[in-house]
């Protein structure tokens, strides 16, 4: 399962949802400041988060967009 940190006006997040929709490839999003603290990420990040989106495969921390594209290509 993939897992997605994101904020609302993140161009990167939206294009990250675009291409597992276009893979159609199922995805759990949770928002930044909403759903999840970000204290909460940069834990389970192992490091201070500063751009989002933030994702995870399988509980497995990828990266963030250009990681995505490399693993669902």
């Amino acid at each position: 399962m993939i897992e997605i940190y994101s904020t609302p006006a993140c161009s990167q997040c939206m294009q990250a949802k675009s291409i597992l929709k276009s893979k159609e490839i199922e995805f759990t999003e949770y928002t930044v400041g909403k759903d999840v603290e970000k204290s909460v990420l940069e834990e389970r990040v192992g490091s201070p988060v500063r751009s989002v989106p933030q994702i995870f495969k399988d509980d497995a921390y990828i990266g963030g967009l250009n990681e995505l594209r490399a693993i669902v290509a």
